[in-house]
């Protein structure tokens, strides 16, 4: 159908323990979907089979594609009488040279900052992090992950719109946690 019709929309709810659905916050993303290719494929495949490891056993069957939604608008509602609809540029944080610079951050992270990594994942968490390491980085944060693969996100108060701004929103991060 999305090779028919590129037009979909994806809704997330917030996890409720209330009667009624309804009440809970959701949100609708809309936009159009394209079927990923070449270079652009492989690396989105990489980075979800980091996030994902037990798909490696399905990710290389012939029916197994990898798509990107390009958000045009949403539709909120967090409740009775709460809702908005919003344009996705007021959200979405393009972070070209951020994307360019996650490599490079994630090895300085897994290597020289691995000590101030894992103070500020024990400081989020409330425990020891020994062992845990960083998985993955964008504009709001990063998803780190322990030695038995459980993941923990760890976002930021704003979002970094580049490395240098990332860094910076990150080593507020250690400040807290060694306070």
């Amino acid at each position: 159908d999305l090779l028919a019709d590129d037009r979909a929309s994806l809704l997330v709810e917030e996890a409720s323990a209330a009667l009624n659905p309804l009440e809970g916050g959701r949100c609708t993303l809309m936009g159009r979907v394209k079927k990923l290719s070449g270079a652009e494929a492989e690396a989105a495949r990489a980075t979800y089979l980091t996030r994902h490891p037990g798909a490696a056993l399905y990710a290389g069957f012939g029916d197994f594609a990898l798509w990107r939604m390009d958000i045009s608008k949403m539709h909120y509602v967090g409740g009775f009488g709460i809702a908005k609809w919003s344009r996705a540029a007021d959200y979405l944080n393009p972070t070209p040279d951020l994307v360019a610079a996650q490599n490079r951050l994630l090895a300085t992270l897994n290597t020289a900052k691995l000590d101030d990594l894992r103070a500020v994942v024990g400081h989020v968490r409330g425990r020891s992090a020994r062992g845990w390491t960083a998985l993955e980085i964008d504009g709001d944060g990063l998803t780190v992950v322990s030695p038995k693969g459980v993941q923990a996100r760890i976002n930021f108060n704003t979002p970094a719109k580049d490395p240098r701004s990332w860094q910076a929103r990150f080593q507020t991060l250690i400040k807290h946690a060694r306070e």
